[in-house]
């Protein structure tokens, strides 16, 4: 099983480089985007043959499209590669496998065909999917075009010259709106089947270039209106979100005890139960926590399956 783990990463270089080396195997490749907004020089100590560092950068910004221009050129540079990666794996630079990467692999196997994402239609206002998201315009940070486009549009609006809210019903063309987490597993047909629609569908992408949290909606739509849908369970990663709040909680000494009780952590909430390989999240101060998992590193023989402690 050939897996191209595909990373977005802005910060903490130094859990990066530990976590590149260890997902690396003889069947996998890391392509990784560092922000633009982000010095490349203490990133430079994870490079190795199987670690590249996709161009051109970008600068990305929270719930914004350029995390999705970020995970589209991923996909296009890991579908381009030689080595006809069989799985890509979408994963953050905060991630790090909980479970020897050997099971991931021959989990991957005995589910071929299966598309790991997170998918609930919208509206869904208790998983925090309200159909808001895609009535309100947003506007892209970083842009005095984007700034003019939105005073223009509020006074139209004032005016009632444009709607308050978009029509989104008829931007997506008939489509059922979707959304769910940005991390996914998904096969290679399944990725090809996203840039050959977003290459053709091209006022359904300059919709959701304006939408909020586009990560968290616009492959979800595509794939959920797809031939692939039949085929989707749950995503391989554990976020807590039990705190609340915008973002999952730093994972302590009490999550790492959890993963080490339950080596095969079963994830079950409004997306469903699954089996999960990685945790999220991470950062530079969390090596001592990451101490305490397995070898996670897939063995050189596929037939191994004894997994030393470190």
């Amino acid at each position: 099983m050939k897996i191209a783990y595909l990373v977005t990463v802005y910060d903490n270089p130094r859990h990066f480089q530990r976590l590149s080396s260890t997902i690396v195997t003889p069947q996998s490749a890391v392509f990784a985007h560092l922000d633009a907004k982000s010095d490349r020089t203490p990133f430079k100590l994870a490079e190795r043959p199987q670690v590249h560092f996709v161009e051109p950068r970008l600068p990305v910004y929270w719930g914004e499209f350029s995390m999705v221009r970020a995970i589209l050129l991923l996909m296009e540079r890991a579908l381009a590669a030689p080595e006809n990666f069989e799985y890509l794996c979408l994963i953050s630079g905060a991630d790090y496998p909980i479970r020897p990467l050997h099971e991931l692999h021959a989990f991957l196997e005995k589910h071929a065909g299966t598309e790991f994402i997170n998918l609930i239609a919208m509206p869904n206002e208790q998983l925090g999917k309200p159909i808001s998201r895609l009535q309100r315009y947003k506007v892209p940070s970083g842009t005095l075009l984007g700034v003019k486009r939105m005073r223009l549009r509020r006074t139209l609006a004032n005016w009632g010259w444009l709607p308050a809210e978009r029509d989104y019903l008829s931007a997506l063309g008939g489509l059922k709106p979707f959304g769910g987490s940005t991390w996914c597993t998904l096969t290679r047909e399944a990725c090809r089947y996203v840039l050959d629609f977003v290459a053709r569908e091209r006022r359904f992408v300059r919709f959701y270039r304006d939408s909020k949290f586009p990560d968290e909606g616009m492959i979800h739509t595509i794939i959920g209106n797809s031939p692939f849908a039949a085929r989707v369970r749950r995503n391989l990663t554990y976020t807590d979100w039990r705190a609340g709040g915008r973002s999952p909680v730093a994972l302590s000494q009490e999550h790492v005890n959890r993963f080490l009780h339950d080596p095969q952590l079963v994830a079950d909430d409004g997306f469903g139960p699954g089996e999960v390989f990685f945790a999220r999240k991470f950062g530079d101060e969390s090596g001592p926590l990451l101490d305490q998992l397995p070898v996670v590193r897939a063995p050189r023989d596929a037939g191994a399956r004894d997994v030393a402690r470190r």
